[in-house]
Formats: structure tokens, C-alpha cells, sequence
């Protein structure tokens, strides 16, 4: 068991599936549903059930949807002793608006609270136990700020899953001090400039980043590090049942096979495996999900 620090958001998650595609200006039936997800809380929530001990350093508001969101997360395990609830805000929200199979179209933050993670924050009250943990996790929609003080003060084994295309600028100056990072295509063109897979793959290698491990959607993974080995992994047959935290359990996986000791190929399979498994669950993190069956 590894000790991991997952510094990231967490939403109170509204999603709009149309039954039929919508067009500009228009509306439509569908089914809209209501709940907690955000890419840190997603990838904590993911490694506890993998068997690592996850400290879940987030912000979130004032108001009884944090209190009792937060209390979800210490039930299912993790550490919450660092996270910090914001005085005079209210719980991050995320609206989004899907395709008509789940995929996300548009979203809509609400995300105040979350400034509070920045270099002050970290300064007054994480810096001994992120002095301690194997490894850092770090959710592209942190503020710049604190990304940056978290790539320029912690040794420990960095990981990075962007979360969207917007996020490309706030870490293209960290790369070099990442040891691995899980974007999907366009965060890739983003993050190096270019407009062609392997090119891609190699300017992120070239600004320093050790370990990448791509996402191509339905055309599986590539990943490929410093020491010159690359793969290709298919995507796994899958019911898609839910778009939403794919790529989160990928990054879980990401994380959990380097800190294992699985070879890249090996945990470009596991991630495959994750993203699988979570497609064919209904709700953003598959309660079946396991160790065992990533390996």
C-alpha cells in the first residue's frame, strides 16, 4: 500500500442527456440527474478502492451539500483532514449538457471555493504531510498557482491528468517535473503544439515529462517514456452505459500501476481495463473496480 495525495476538485455534478441531439437555441426531453463527482474526488475515490491509502486535499464550502459530501468521502476511506472548507462559498457545482450516449458536449462551473487551493493554502497547511506521501496527484483544474508550487517544491513522484483542453496552458510549464501524465489527444496538440500523434508524444517527452500515457478514445492508448518504450493498447469491449469518469479511472490506473511496478505496456492495459470497467458502470466510479481485476 502506497500513501498518495490526491489534490483536486470535487463537484456536485448536474448532467442533461438529451434523448435526441439537440441544436443551437433549441431544447428537448431527456433525463437529468444529479450527482458527486470532479476529477480529484473521481481519482481518490478509484485508488482507495485499488487498496492505496488516498489523503483527498480538496475546497469546498460552507454549506450542508459540503459538509455532507465531504462525510461521503471520509465513508468511503479517505483521509480528509486537508481539506479545507471555504468561508462564504457554497459547494463547487458542475452542469453538464451530454451527447445523446453520455458524452459531454458543454459544461458550466461554479468552482469559487477552489481558488483557495493556492500557494498560500499549501504553505499554511500541507506542506509536511505532502513531504511524506510516495507520490502526488494533481488534477488539471487546480488553480495555476498551485500547480505551480506543487511541481516546484515536491520530490515525490508527480502524476497530471490535464481534465480538459482549456487546462493545456496552466501545465505546459510543468511538464519537466512530471513523472507521468494521461492526456487525451487535443489536450496533447495543446500541451505540445502540434497537430500529429507521435509528434506530439515526442515534444511532451523532449519538455521533460517521464512517463505518457495517451488517450485516443475509441482508438485505446499509447503510451511511451524516457527509456524509448511505447505501446499500443486497444480499448476492451465495453457496455457503454456512462462516458463520465472514463478517463479519471484511466488516470487511477495510471497511478496505481507506476507506483506497483507494472511496465508501461502493463499499465496502458490496466488503464484500458479501468476505462472499461467504468464505461459499463452507471455511475462515474464502478464499485467493482479492483485491484485484481486491473492486473
Amino acid at each position: 500500500m502506497h500513501r498518495i495525495a490526491v489534490v483536486g476538485t470535487i463537484y456536485r455534478e448536474y448532467c442533461g442527456v438529451p434523448l435526441k441531439p439537440l441544436t443551437a437555441g433549441a431544447s428537448g426531453d431527456g433525463r437529468i440527474s444529479a450527482a458527486v463527482s470532479g476529477g480529484g474526488r473521481n481519482i481518490a475515490r478509484t485508488l482507495r478502492q485499488l487498496g492505496e491509502e488516498v489523503i483527498f486535499i480538496t475546497a469546498v464550502g460552507e454549506d450542508p451539500d459540503s459538509f455532507s459530501i465531504m462525510e461521503e468521502c471520509e465513508q468511503a476511506g479517505l483521509n480528509t483532514d486537508y481539506a479545507v472548507s471555504v468561508s462564504g462559498e457554497t459547494m463547487p457545482k458542475r452542469l453538464l449538457i451530454t451527447s445523446t450516449n453520455g458524452t459531454m458536449e458543454q459544461a458550466v462551473y461554479d468552482r469559487h471555493a477552489l481558488r483557495a487551493l493556492n500557494r498560500e493554502f499549501f504553505l499554511m497547511h500541507c506542506m509536511e504531510v505532502l513531504s511524506e506521501v510516495d507520490a502526488i496527484v494533481m488534477d488539471g483544474d487546480l488553480p495555476a498557482e498551485g500547480l505551480q508550487f506543487l511541481a516546484d517544491t515536491f520530490r515525490v513522484p508527480l502524476f497530471c491528468d490535464p481534465g480538459s483542453l482549456e487546462n493545456a496552458g496552466k501545465i505546459r510549464p510543468i511538464l519537466s517535473k512530471l513523472f507521468a501524465i494521461k492526456p487525451d489527444l487535443n489536450e496533447a496538440f495543446a500541451l505540445s503544439a502540434a497537430r500529429e500523434r507521435n509528434t506530439a508524444a515526442e515534444r511532451i517527452l523532449k519538455m521533460g515529462t517521464e512517463n505518457l500515457f495517451l488517450s485516443q478514445g475509441a482508438n485505446g492508448m499509447y503510451a511511451v517514456n524516457q527509456d524509448g518504450q511505447s505501446t499500443q493498447v486497444p480499448c476492451k469491449p465495453a457496455f457503454l452505459e456512462n462516458a463520465l469518469g472514463v478517463g479519471d479511472a484511466m488516470s487511477a490506473a495510471m497511478v496505481w500501476g507506476c507506483l506497483n511496478g507494472l511496465s508501461l505496456s502493463q499499465t496502458a492495459e490496466a488503464a484500458m481495463r479501468a476505462a472499461s470497467m467504468t464505461a459499463s458502470s452507471k455511475a462515474n466510479i464502478n464499485p467493482d473496480l479492483t485491484a485484481a481485476k486491473l492486473r
